[in-house]
């Protein structure tokens, strides 16, 4: 699959994978069941592989 974004569309979509990025980490701490937990931790890092395609790291 290929997308074409905007300058702009790109710009908000690194801003909003950042923050969920944050937000996860949070999650990831505070959850105690261990498959959620790596759950969230494929997520977060699914997540980080997308941002980096955009030309960023966190």
């Amino acid at each position: 699959m290929q997308l074409e974004l905007t300058d702009k569309e790109v710009d908000v979509l690194k801003i909003i994978l950042k923050e969920e990025i944050m937000n996860l980490r949070a999650e990831i701490r505070k959850a105690a069941l261990g498959d959620y937990k790596k759950e969230l931790k494929e997520k977060k890092e699914i997540l980080k592989a997308i941002l980096k395609k955009l030309g960023e790291e966190i």
